[in-house]
């Protein structure tokens, strides 16, 4: 499919530069890493980042955090919101707590804005406990499958955000 010219330029001004990608990939990587090797906690980065459909000065990251499926539902929420203080805390952020289905928290590190969401670490889909818990299988099915799409999602976000409407 062709581009308008008015397209290609709001394309070059909205694609994410190689250096904000790195960037970003950094922190998130250096805050999975710190969650396996201090807490034994398996992590991904999830959310536009994840999919390469950011759009350029957006700094926010998504990082759920995985836990057993066998930890009661109280445990998830203790536990989750132990974890990502921890998390912040090491790396020098501010952070308060917000709600989905149940409580995660959303940060400030460095220059980002990450939500660190606990989740279950279920099997299959059909599996969920939580509504969180289906994020990591979208994440799975998408990134294979996005790449053809990255320029429309990114003209669609900056269309919605620039009338106002954009939400994640």
């Amino acid at each position: 499919m062709s581009r308008s010219a008015l397209e290609e330029i709001i394309l070059t001004r909205i694609r994410p530069t190689p250096e904000e990608v790195g960037h970003l990939r950094a922190i998130s990587d250096q805050i999975i890493a710190f969650l396996m090797e201090q807490h034994q906690r398996p992590a991904m980065l999830v959310g536009s980042v994840a999919r390469g459909t950011f759009v350029r000065g957006d700094r926010d990251l998504d990082i759920f955090m995985l836990f057993p499926v066998d930890l009661p539902r109280d445990g998830l929420v203790e536990q989750g919101i132990a974890v990502a203080s921890d998390v912040v805390d090491h790396f020098g952020g501010t952070a308060v707590e917000k709600y989905a289905e149940h409580p995660y928290l959303n940060a400030r590190i460095y220059d980002l804005d990450i939500d660190l969401v606990p989740c279950y670490h279920v099997a299959a889909a059909s599996a969920i406990q939580s509504a969180v818990d289906r994020t990591p299988f979208h994440t799975r099915y998408i990134i294979p499958r996005i790449t053809p799409f990255v320029d429309d999602a990114l003209l669609m976000k900056q269309f919605t955000k620039a009338g106002g409407i954009y939400g994640s």
